[in-house]
């Protein structure tokens, strides 16, 4: 199971260096810390076994939504992408995650709030310094199967969300906007 998560992880984070290359190489770098956070992610999730912590969970919301609607159009729409079901373009509150620049000052909890129909809550396990950035890794409250890897530097985000079922992407778009995607994965090649 993790080798196949790690050939996924390794197309994303080909596609995201293809996307972004004429972008610079901080970016590139970005793509990269995604790819090896998703990772970690997998391995760790695929190892850990733990059980849930459903009432502790319960016991504290989420006070911050990451994602704002866009003001601007953004350079890269991945509508119509293969794998891609749905995409929006957004706005991501980075402040929310690293209040005053310090990821480790972050909440526990953020909202996920991807599309009208799909808001989830993630769970910080932990966050990881990546070059001049960090790596907020956590999972998706009340999914059975749900890890959350969200990589950001240089005022850029790169993040793959999975819970249970379905699966989706963050990616920068261009001209301070990031696109939200949900993914086919059953178009991906099986594990």
């Amino acid at each position: 199971m993790v080798d196949g998560r790690a050939r996924l992880f390794h197309g994303w984070a080909r596609a995201a260096q293809r996307r972004v290359g004429a972008m610079g190489v901080g970016t590139l770098g970005l793509a990269t810390s995604v790819a090896l956070a998703g990772m970690l992610s997998v391995t760790a999730c695929a190892t850990a076994g733990a059980a849930p912590q459903q009432q502790q969970d319960e016991a504290i919301a989420p006070t911050t939504s990451l994602f704002m609607p866009a003001t601007a159009a953004g350079v890269a729409d991945r509508t119509g992408e293969r794998n891609v079901m749905r995409s929006r373009l957004v706005e991501v509150d980075l402040a929310a995650l690293a209040p005053a620049g310090d990821p480790a000052a972050g909440p526990e909890r953020i909202a996920l709030n991807l599309f009208d129909d799909a808001a989830l809550v993630a769970v910080r396990e932990r966050v990881e310094p990546a070059g001049a950035g960090f790596v907020w890794v956590g999972r998706v409250l009340g999914a059975q199967n749900g890890d959350v890897t969200l990589a950001v530097g240089d005022g850029v985000m790169m993040g793959n969300i999975r819970a249970d079922e379905a699966t989706y992407q963050v990616r920068f778009a261009g001209n301070g906007t990031h696109s939200v995607s949900q993914i086919d994965a059953a178009g991906y090649p099986p594990d």
